[in-house]
């Protein structure tokens, strides 16, 4: 009876359904905010241990503003804190995100992709005070 029942389970498995979930990112994902419209996001709190300095970094910031209803532009920043109240911007970033082809996140039928580049601008933290770029392909 026991062996019945791992078949049926097994069985049942492998039988293809319907699913809604939205997997949770790393980086971002092939959408854009609506026209006019503002999404802010946190990231992760993290505690920092560098040179013997302890430090923490509250949540990421992110400004996202809908210019159409196929690009954005992107604010970011981190705001570095150590222990002894001392607060400083770290890896701000100013982007403009682009979506080429509708795709399930917007939708419609199959892959969404979309491109974002934009300006790595100057840092508080000692060494990092240039510019620099990024861009990356999303799917």
């Amino acid at each position: 009876m026991c062996a019945h029942r791992l078949i049926l389970v097994c069985l049942l498995l492998l039988i293809p359904i319907k699913v809604w979930a939205y997997r949770p990112f790393a980086s971002t994902d092939a959408d854009v905010v609506a026209a006019n419209e503002l999404e802010i996001e946190l990231g992760y709190f993290n505690w920092e241990r560098a040179s013997g300095k302890n430090s923490y970094v509250t949540p990421q910031l992110v400004f996202n503003y809908g210019l159409t209803n196929t690009l954005e532009l992107i604010a970011e920043f981190d705001l570095e804190h150590d222990l002894d109240g001392k607060s400083q911007p770290v890896d701000p970033g100013l982007f403009l995100k682009k979506v080429f082809k509708a795709g399930v996140l917007q939708d419609s039928e199959g892959v969404s992709f979309a491109l974002e580049g934009g300006l790595l601008l100057p840092s508080a933290v000692a060494g990092e005070n240039s510019t620099g770029f990024e861009a990356i392909g999303i799917l």
